[in-house]
């Protein structure tokens, strides 16, 4: 190789090395991000089952009341 090509082939080795440590990163933060959208699943999901027990509660209580 010419001291060009050697000085190319050089910066791409670095290049890729850097991207591989970006794309590792990238990796880490989706999964993080990942559990922290499930846990906020399970959150909305027992806010909403909390609404339908507490709404489906207050209209049995009205409807016995009413008789």
């Amino acid at each position: 190789m010419s001291d060009g090509a050697e000085n190319v082939a050089g910066r791409l080795s670095a290049h890729e090395a850097v991207c591989a440590e970006r794309w590792g990163e990238i990796r880490r933060r989706l999964d993080s991000m990942g559990a922290s959208i499930q846990s906020l699943w399970w959150v909305v999901l027992s806010s909403a089952g909390a609404l339908i027990i507490g709404m489906a509660t207050l209209i049995v209580t009205l409807v016995l009341k009413g008789r």
